[in-house]
């Protein structure tokens, strides 16, 4: 079964997310080209494709991290870069489109970077540089 209650990646599903992450994740330092902080995610993850030749396959995958901005995940499914996915996290009805913006081929998969189509308030990103 997959997500009964599609919502665009409004801010507080995201920042449930974060803050899930946060209780037992570690939060990057790293201050050069990312808007948001991200934190280590242990969750499972629901991911729907919306696009592309595999469109309507749903596979679980496992998180890497979190952020305001995004989510990576690990997937042993190949996934093309701009392909986007509906993503719900747990046991959650609650689900977040994205956009894959880059992978990385690993042993036994994919590392997945997915960027939020509905971005966080500004007053929520941190400043780089």
């Amino acid at each position: 079964m997959f997500c009964t209650s599609r919502k665009l990646a409004t801010s507080p599903v995201v920042e449930e997310w974060v803050q899930d992450a946060r209780r037992c994740g570690t939060t990057d330092n790293y201050q050069g080209k990312r808007a948001f902080a991200r934190t280590t995610w242990n969750a499972t993850l629901a991911i729907r494709i919306l696009t592309g030749p595999d469109k309507g396959l749903v596979i679980m995958v496992k998180a890497r991290d979190v952020s305001l901005g995004g989510v990576g995940f690990l997937s042993r499914q190949k996934i093309d870069q701009h392909t986007r996915l509906e993503i719900c996290a747990g046991n959650n009805t609650r689900s977040v489109i994205g956009r894959v913006v880059h992978t990385t081929n690993t042993l036994g998969g994919q590392i997945v970077g997915v960027e939020f189509e509905t971005k966080a308030p500004i007053a929520a990103r941190r400043l780089a540089g």
